[in-house]
């Protein structure tokens, strides 16, 4: 993940953003369909719900970014939505961290959803810079 989001900020600076963008969509791609098994604290085979909520929504920031670099229509928009639903899934998971503790690292899941917020307003942000 850190990886990630060293590449992520050199393509928000401007760097490459052609290579930069396809190796995002490849992480997106892997987080969206093995990111649960990455994420997942047991070596069950069956997928649980929680990890493969935190790969889903660390890959809908990557893709987030990835509409910020390249400017696509409705990035915006995208960044809104994909920040309230890491905000709602960070206040469900302090909600209930007591339950989830004993079963998943959520002090990990939440390190991870407050850099995804944090990334999932570069549109935002990107694009007060352009108008500057």
């Amino acid at each position: 993940m850190i990886a990630i989001f060293v590449l992520a900020f050199l393509g928000i600076i401007g760097l490459i953003t052609n290579i930069i963008s396809l190796f995002l969509w490849l992480s997106a791609a892997i987080y969206l369909f093995a990111g649960w098994k990455l994420l997942s604290p047991s070596q069950n085979t069956k997928m649980e719900f929680i990890p493969f909520l935190i790969s889903y929504l660390i890959a809908q920031t990557v893709v987030t970014i990835i509409f910020g670099i390249n400017i696509y229509p409705l990035k915006n928009e995208f960044s809104y939505v994909t920040t309230g639903l890491l905000i709602i899934t960070i206040i469900l998971l302090l909600v209930y961290k007591k339950d989830l503790i004993a079963k998943y690292p959520i002090n990990k899941y939440l390190t991870r959803l407050v850099v995804c917020v944090m990334f999932s307003l570069t549109p935002l942000w990107t694009d007060i810079t352009h108008k500057i």
